[in-house]
């Protein structure tokens, strides 16, 4: 498997040892690991609730010739993040020095953002022989409401698009998409073709399934001609999640932007074309904004043990019933309450992202 391994006896002294991994004739792609002796660290990935004071959140203890190093002074910073995570969040005790058992707390104050707060350890006191650089370990602060909001916001939204997008492309060409499903209908096969294809361009399997009651009502379907568009309809509603599956993020705004121009336009085509971009714009950017909140707590262990009680990995070859029953509901249930199955793809597809 290409996997070369090597024990370590970590050395006499405390701080921080480097180790130099040189593979034979491969030079240039040789690493260096950094170890630490004589400290152990508690509350590292630790969670707590954004706005709060995490008492005792980072725990250093220090040892020297087998023996706890009291009197020596760790130093705890704040480091800024990416995300801006760190903002209004502070160390309560930057400096503390360590007890008789070697040890050495300090609380943490989170910030009111969701996401990773990164906390550098420092210990540098060259008569206790200790000479140990920055160490970083993470904080994981959750605003469960600030999550919530945000991603029914983008859902919202996203609804709000897919609905733009139908009506525009009905604006457009609506009478000639029911003259297809009539047209086609007399096969079973261009059945589920025209279905699929009325579906996948006015983006609501919903729409064209009252169409299809519609001309069953008016007798100009039978039941075996609209069996088939049905099928098509569900074929049709699956290219709502491969389009948002694609990382086209960045043509949100020009989207939103050009269709908002386009809708103002008084001729009926163009601004049915304009609300269908203004749509595209706005599905896109409902997916930006809950694919965004979900990244940040995609990593929480919290959440990660949550959707494993859904995970419908087979064992030993065979599914766990519990897990695709459980799996199942859920997406049996959220569709019903939303009522539409794209943008319920929509959110898996973003939880995926995270």
């Amino acid at each position: 498997g290409g996997l070369a391994a090597t024990k370590v006896r970590a050395g006499r002294k405390t701080g921080d040892q480097y180790l130099k991994i040189i593979p034979v004739g491969f030079e240039s792609k040789s690493i260096t690991l950094r170890l630490i002796s004589g400290m152990q660290i508690k509350g590292d990935e630790e969670e707590y609730r954004t706005g709060t004071v995490g008492d005792n959140s980072v725990e250093v203890r220090l040892q020297k010739d087998d023996k706890p190093a009291a009197g020596v002074p760790v130093n705890f910073k704040l480091l800024a993040t990416s995300e801006g995570a760190t903002s209004n969040a502070s160390i309560l005790s930057p400096t503390v020095i360590t007890d008789e058992k070697g040890v050495a707390k300090t609380s943490v104050k989170l910030g009111q953002k969701t996401g990773i707060y990164q906390v550098g350890i420092e210990v540098v006191d060259p008569d206790a022989g200790f000479l140990i650089r920055s160490k970083t370990i993470k904080l994981l602060g959750f605003n469960l409401w600030a999550v919530v909001i945000a991603v029914l916001g983008g859902l919202t939204l996203f609804i709000f698009g897919m609905k733009l997008m139908g009506d525009g492309i009905q604006k457009v060409a609506g009478e000639n998409m029911k003259k297809i499903l009539q047209f086609f209908a007399r096969n079973g096969i261009v059945a589920v073709l025209a279905g699929t294809l009325v579906t996948a361009v006015i983006q609501s399997s919903s729409a064209s399934t009252v169409m299809v009651i519609g001309f069953i009502n008016a007798g100009l379907l039978n039941l075996s001609q609209a069996i088939g568009i049905i099928f098509g309809t569900n074929i049709g509603t699956t290219v709502t999640a491969q389009i948002v599956s694609f990382d086209v993020g960045a043509l949100a705004m020009p989207a939103i932007i050009v269709g908002l121009l386009l809708s103002f336009i008084r001729r009926k085509n163009l601004r049915g074309i304009g609300e269908t971009v203004l749509g595209f714009g706005f599905l896109f950017f409902g997916m930006e904004i809950m694919s965004e909140e979900l990244t940040s707590i995609g990593s929480f262990p919290s959440v990660i043990r949550l959707f494993e009680q859904f995970d419908c990995t087979p064992v030993d070859g065979v599914m766990p019933f519990g897990a695709v029953l459980g799996a199942l509901l859920i997406g049996l249930v959220v569709t019903m309450i939303i009522q539409s199955s794209s943008a319920s793809t929509g959110i898996i597809i973003a939880l995926g992202v995270s």
